[in-house]
């Protein structure tokens, strides 16, 4: 679909779930990042883009641990979900199962 930026700022604002990745030139994409900063706070937003960005960044530097342990957090059939993927989790939720899932890979298997 394609919008108007004045179209597509209200649609934010009023219908923020309609909208899945958007794609826009500098100018346009930096005024409607500041309109979606205006829903921060509510605990509803997914971190996961963030996040999920480092991870690939580790896995580029040979590290695949974290992105793999994301990969399967967000894609298992029990997946923690934001309502802007679905769910119900809130913001911390989502952070606390990325640490969780994190933590388990780091730590060292048991000796037995």
């Amino acid at each position: 679909m394609k919008f108007y930026i004045d179209a597509l700022a209200t649609r934010m604002v009023t219908h923020p779930q309609t909208l899945d990745v958007i794609v826009a030139s500098n100018l346009f994409g930096d005024l409607l990042s500041d309109i979606g900063s205006g829903i921060a706070g509510r605990g509803i937003a997914s971190p996961i883009g963030a996040i999920w960005a480092g991870a690939m960044i580790l896995d580029h530097l040979g590290e695949p641990a974290p992105h793999d342990a994301i990969v399967e957090l967000v894609i298992s059939g029990e997946a923690v979900r934001t309502p802007d993927l679905g769910g119900t989790a809130t913001t911390k939720d989502m952070t606390t199962a990325v640490a969780a899932a994190l933590g388990a890979r780091a730590r060292p298997a048991p000796q037995g």
